[in-house]
């Protein structure tokens, strides 16, 4: 008999093989443990917008930046009303900054063309 398993089926066969392997004490103890880390702030280091917040509030954080965007974006390409409402805010936000006295054409120009040469820059990834 030839058994294979993915790296998903293996590890969910080795956690729970830890797992049966401890004493009901300690369950509870790597539980509470575990919801505890879920829940504290770190101590030391920053997420990547510099405030420092539990795994369990970043995950949240992120999980309601993706679903957000998933409904703009199906608002945007399905509701014609609502599209032509943010193509107008977005025409009169960029004539309004055109028009900053100490100039404003300029600065978002140079806004813009920093914006595009950043992103053609190799990203780091980790």
């Amino acid at each position: 008999m030839d058994l294979k398993l993915d790296g998903e089926a293996m590890q969910a066969l080795v956690a729970k093989a830890l797992f049966d392997s401890f004493t009901p004490e300690r369950r509870e103890e790597l539980i509470t443990s575990s919801i505890r880390h879920l829940l504290a702030q770190p101590k030391d280091g920053n997420n990547y917008y510099g405030k420092k917040e539990s795994p369990l509030q970043t995950a949240f954080a992120r999980a309601s930046e993706i679903v957000a965007e998933k409904i703009i974006l199906e608002m945007l390409t399905t509701d014609e009303s609502f599209s032509a409402k943010v193509k107008a805010l977005i025409a009169e936000a960029t004539e309004h900054a055109f028009n900053v006295e100490g100039g404003g054409r300029e600065k978002m120009v140079k806004a813009i063309s920093d914006a595009i040469v950043a992103g053609l820059r190799p990203q780091g990834r980790y």
